[in-house]
């Protein structure tokens, strides 16, 4: 499309949560163009959210290569004030228990005040200071501090690599809209040790608002569009990236609060249009949630915070398949929220090097995420965590089922279904299925990447996984049989070997 027909482009990240969420907006305003890309938008950071706590922004596969510190707020906290003032008075010998027996009062009325009205519990805890979940009322809280003040320690070469990586990634090097929202996502669950499955894998288990921010960032450098122009990457000047958030328990998606006073007649829009597009997704998650009662935002905030909540939504339980290509493979398709979706344009790669990376990166951590549901859902008991009501946090390590015993692994049965698994299978919200990825690349490509990474062809060999191609010249369809071989898609498959 040309930019005249494309009033603003998406990034999301791959997640199968957000493939709702691309739906409903390109339905709202099919002038919305959306991508696909790994949540982290290229950008290995590691972030101090304050002194002593540090949180990696990048996948496990990965070392944060700069850092991001949070800049000082004017008005320091509540919750950092009043740890300052524990610590002080805990020197003394007889502090600590007069502390504790005061506090436990204080705590007691909080436990009855989130348990009764968790909303109103939550805007007043992110109104102090003291929950931090993202950026503001129905979504996650603002980030110390805003996009403005942060300052990733990256060289001007640095930030155009960043952004032509970015881009060429996901196949946006020309016909930019005037708008590039990039869109981080995390959930939101209280009381939880399984909360960081509910947020972005990609960017180490926590929230992605603040990778979207750093790659806003570098789009919006002057100095870095130009750096991409000697690429071939020409950013008109009145095209502006924003950085978002997807709350994936509420599906609201807010904007960067630097952008509260832009009043302008194409934010108001987007604002709008984002609205309308989580009324649609919330309509379709809600036969799904127990206990929903209609699809306003704040009935499922509400979910999210309540520490009562077993299952605040169903995280990426039912996801079946990765598709990496051009959004014209599956824009006309209701995939139901089970598909990873990356975006990929084979004729911009001729040296397949973002190919290899897609099927040596995203690829094998979408297996591992669909191999922990798919083992927590055929074998419960030995391969899932249990009940999560019976847990005990061990450490930051794991869990155990009572006080004592092994860690478990896997994921507990309320992540999969609303009643125990091992008293009903049929009642699981995720179908046990080895994960099949779609490519829209040269076979001889994919097998070439293949041969050279024996770790990635052992998924396939091993079934494991499927792998199908797709040719960007001719459109056949070819599948990769156990010998690494491709065959036609439709070939009989009655003599494959099964799986082990």
């Amino acid at each position: 499309p040309t930019i005249k027909q494309v009033d603003a482009q998406f990034v999301f990240c791959i997640d199968v949560r957000s493939e709702r969420m691309r739906r409903a907006l390109e339905d709202v305003n099919p002038t919305y163009r959306t991508y696909g890309f790994a949540g982290f938008f290229g950008a290995a950071i590691s972030y101090e959210a304050s002194p002593g706590v540090t949180f990696d922004q990048c996948p496990v596969l990965i070392k944060p290569a700069y850092q991001v510190r949070a800049g000082q707020l004017e008005k320091e906290s509540l919750n950092r004030a009043f740890a300052r003032a524990v610590a002080a008075t805990t020197a003394a010998p007889i502090t600590p228990l007069i502390i504790a027996e005061a506090g436990g009062l204080f705590a007691g009325v909080g436990s009855v005040l989130q348990s009764a009205l968790p909303n109103t519990w939550h805007r007043l805890g992110r109104a102090w200071g003291v929950i931090r979940d993202g950026w503001g009322t129905g979504t996650l809280a603002a980030p110390e501090p805003h996009a403005a003040d942060q300052a990733p320690a990256m060289a001007a070469t640095d930030k155009v690599d960043l952004a032509a990586g970015a881009l060429r990634a996901i196949g946006l090097v020309r016909n930019f809209a005037r708008q590039i929202v990039l869109c981080g996502h995390a959930g939101r669950a209280e009381n939880n040790a399984f909360a960081s499955g509910y947020d972005c894998g990609a960017c180490g288990g926590n929230g992605g608002h603040i990778n979207a921010q750093v790659l806003a960032d570098a789009l919006n450098d002057p100095e870095v569009r130009r750096g991409l122009a000697d690429r071939g990457i020409q950013i008109p000047d009145d095209t502006v990236a924003i950085a978002a958030a997807h709350n994936t328990t509420t599906d609201v998606i807010e904007l960067d609060p630097s952008l509260a006073a832009d009043t302008s007649v194409a934010t108001a829009r987007l604002r709008e249009d984002m609205q309308r597009a989580g009324a649609l997704v919330r309509a379709e998650r809600m036969p799904l949630l127990p206990g929903v009662k209609n699809t306003q935002a704040a009935e499922f905030s509400r979910r999210g915070a309540d520490w009562s909540q077993p299952f605040p939504e169903w995280g990426l339980a039912g996801n079946a398949a990765f598709v990496i290509g051009p959004r014209d493979l599956t824009r006309n398709l209701d995939l139901a929220g089970r598909v990873f979706l990356h975006s990929y344009v084979a004729e911009i790669d001729p040296s397949h090097e973002v190919l290899e990376t897609l099927l040596t990166a995203p690829a094998v951590v979408t297996q591992w995420i669909n191999s922990q549901y798919y083992f927590s859902s055929v074998d419960p008991v030995a391969y899932g965590a249990g009940d999560k009501t019976t847990h005990n946090v061990v450490g930051d390590v794991g869990v155990m089922t009572g006080a004592h015993g092994d860690l478990r692994v896997g994921l507990p049965w309320q992540a999969l279904s609303p009643v125990d698994l091992t008293l009903n299978r049929s009642s699981s919200r995720h179908e046990p299925l080895r994960l099949q990825i779609v490519v829209r690349a040269d076979p001889a490509a994919i097998s070439q990447v293949l041969r050279n990474h024996q770790s990635v062809a052992n998924l396939f060999s091993n079934n494991w996984a499927a792998l199908a191609a797709i040719d960007p010249v001719t459109g056949q369809v070819y599948r990769l049989d156990r010998s690494l071989q491709w065959a036609p898609w439709n070939e009989d498959l009655a003599q494959e070997v099964p799986a082990p």
